[in-house]
Protein backbone atom coordinates (compact mmCIF):
# COMPACT_ATOMS: atom_id res chain seq x y z
CA UNK A 1 0.00 0.00 0.00
CA UNK A 2 1.32 3.44 -0.89
CA UNK A 3 0.91 6.67 0.97
CA UNK A 4 -0.62 9.73 -0.62
CA UNK A 5 2.54 11.83 -0.38
CA UNK A 6 6.16 10.76 -0.67
CA UNK A 7 7.10 13.10 2.19
CA UNK A 8 4.71 11.26 4.47
CA UNK A 9 2.13 14.00 4.62
CA UNK A 10 -0.64 13.20 5.54
CA UNK A 11 0.75 10.08 7.21
CA UNK A 12 -2.53 8.33 8.04
CA UNK A 13 -4.22 8.47 4.60
CA UNK A 14 -3.30 5.40 2.57
CA UNK A 15 -4.20 5.39 -1.10
CA UNK A 16 -4.52 2.37 -3.28
CA UNK A 17 -5.05 2.02 -6.97
CA UNK A 18 -6.45 -1.50 -6.75
CA UNK A 19 -10.16 -0.58 -6.23
CA UNK A 20 -10.00 1.89 -9.11
CA UNK A 21 -8.16 -0.58 -11.31
CA UNK A 22 -10.63 -3.34 -10.43
CA UNK A 23 -13.55 -1.06 -11.25
CA UNK A 24 -11.98 -0.04 -14.55
CA UNK A 25 -11.32 -3.69 -15.46
CA UNK A 26 -14.92 -4.63 -14.66
CA UNK A 27 -16.25 -1.73 -16.70
CA UNK A 28 -13.97 -2.65 -19.61
CA UNK A 29 -15.28 -6.22 -19.50
CA UNK A 30 -18.91 -5.02 -19.51
CA UNK A 31 -18.16 -2.66 -22.41
CA UNK A 32 -16.53 -5.48 -24.38
CA UNK A 33 -19.53 -7.71 -23.68
CA UNK A 34 -21.90 -5.02 -24.96
CA UNK A 35 -19.77 -4.46 -28.04
CA UNK A 36 -19.62 -8.17 -28.89
CA UNK A 37 -23.36 -8.58 -28.28
CA UNK A 38 -24.12 -5.65 -30.59
CA UNK A 39 -21.95 -7.25 -33.28
CA UNK A 40 -23.84 -10.53 -32.89
CA UNK A 41 -27.12 -8.62 -33.09
CA UNK A 42 -26.06 -6.94 -36.35
CA UNK A 43 -25.09 -10.28 -37.85
CA UNK A 44 -28.41 -11.65 -36.67
CA UNK A 45 -30.20 -8.83 -38.52
CA UNK A 46 -28.28 -9.77 -41.67
CA UNK A 47 -29.37 -13.37 -41.16
CA UNK A 48 -33.02 -12.30 -41.01
CA UNK A 49 -32.51 -10.19 -44.13
CA UNK A 50 -30.98 -13.10 -46.00
CA UNK A 51 -33.97 -15.28 -45.05
CA UNK A 52 -36.37 -12.66 -46.36
CA UNK A 53 -34.65 -12.58 -49.73
CA UNK A 54 -34.13 -16.36 -49.78
CA UNK A 55 -30.36 -16.07 -50.00
CA UNK A 56 -30.15 -19.47 -48.40
CA UNK A 57 -26.41 -19.95 -48.71
CA UNK A 58 -25.70 -16.59 -47.08
CA UNK A 59 -28.10 -17.45 -44.26
CA UNK A 60 -26.37 -20.79 -43.71
CA UNK A 61 -22.92 -19.17 -43.66
CA UNK A 62 -24.13 -16.52 -41.22
CA UNK A 63 -25.65 -19.26 -39.09
CA UNK A 64 -22.28 -21.04 -39.01
CA UNK A 65 -20.56 -17.80 -38.02
CA UNK A 66 -23.08 -16.59 -35.44
CA UNK A 67 -23.44 -19.84 -33.48
CA UNK A 68 -19.80 -20.06 -32.29
CA UNK A 69 -19.82 -16.31 -31.59
CA UNK A 70 -22.81 -16.75 -29.27
CA UNK A 71 -21.14 -19.66 -27.53
CA UNK A 72 -17.95 -17.61 -27.09
CA UNK A 73 -19.99 -14.68 -25.75
CA UNK A 74 -21.68 -16.88 -23.13
CA UNK A 75 -18.40 -18.44 -22.06
CA UNK A 76 -16.67 -15.07 -21.69
CA UNK A 77 -19.46 -12.80 -20.49
CA UNK A 78 -22.39 -14.96 -19.35
CA UNK A 79 -21.37 -14.82 -15.69
CA UNK A 80 -21.12 -11.04 -15.40
CA UNK A 81 -23.33 -9.69 -12.64
CA UNK A 82 -23.98 -5.98 -13.08
CA UNK A 83 -26.75 -3.43 -12.83
CA UNK A 84 -25.77 -1.85 -16.16
CA UNK A 85 -28.94 -1.49 -18.25
CA UNK A 86 -27.10 -1.62 -21.57
CA UNK A 87 -25.49 -4.91 -20.60
CA UNK A 88 -28.81 -6.42 -19.54
CA UNK A 89 -30.42 -5.32 -22.80
CA UNK A 90 -27.59 -6.79 -24.89
CA UNK A 91 -27.66 -10.04 -22.90
CA UNK A 92 -31.38 -10.37 -23.59
CA UNK A 93 -30.74 -9.89 -27.29
CA UNK A 94 -28.07 -12.59 -27.32
CA UNK A 95 -30.44 -14.93 -25.46
CA UNK A 96 -33.31 -14.02 -27.79
CA UNK A 97 -31.22 -14.62 -30.89
CA UNK A 98 -30.07 -18.00 -29.62
CA UNK A 99 -33.49 -19.55 -29.35
CA UNK A 100 -34.25 -23.00 -30.76
CA UNK A 101 -36.67 -21.36 -33.19
CA UNK A 102 -33.72 -19.59 -34.78
CA UNK A 103 -31.76 -22.82 -35.14
CA UNK A 104 -34.70 -24.64 -36.69
CA UNK A 105 -35.48 -21.75 -39.04
CA UNK A 106 -31.84 -21.49 -40.16
CA UNK A 107 -31.63 -25.18 -40.88
CA UNK A 108 -35.04 -25.10 -42.58
CA UNK A 109 -34.01 -22.19 -44.80
CA UNK A 110 -30.85 -24.03 -45.76
CA UNK A 111 -32.75 -27.24 -46.64
CA UNK A 112 -35.36 -25.35 -48.69
CA UNK A 113 -32.63 -23.50 -50.58
CA UNK A 114 -30.72 -26.70 -51.22
CA UNK A 115 -33.84 -28.41 -52.55
CA UNK A 116 -34.53 -25.45 -54.86
CA UNK A 117 -30.99 -25.46 -56.23
CA UNK A 118 -30.93 -29.23 -56.75
CA UNK A 119 -34.33 -29.02 -58.44
CA UNK A 120 -33.18 -26.21 -60.74
CA UNK A 121 -29.99 -28.05 -61.68
CA UNK A 122 -31.99 -31.23 -62.35
CA UNK A 123 -34.40 -29.36 -64.63
CA UNK A 124 -31.53 -27.76 -66.53
CA UNK A 125 -29.76 -31.07 -66.99
CA UNK A 126 -32.95 -32.81 -68.17
CA UNK A 127 -33.47 -30.20 -70.91
CA UNK A 128 -29.95 -30.53 -72.29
Amino acid sequence: MRFADATGWPPAIPSSRSPAEAGAAALARVNQACSDAAYIRHLQDELYLSWGTMLWMLSFILFLVITPMKFRWWVRFGGIETDDLAFRREREKVVESGSPRLLIASFGAWIVGLVLVVGAVTLVLLHI
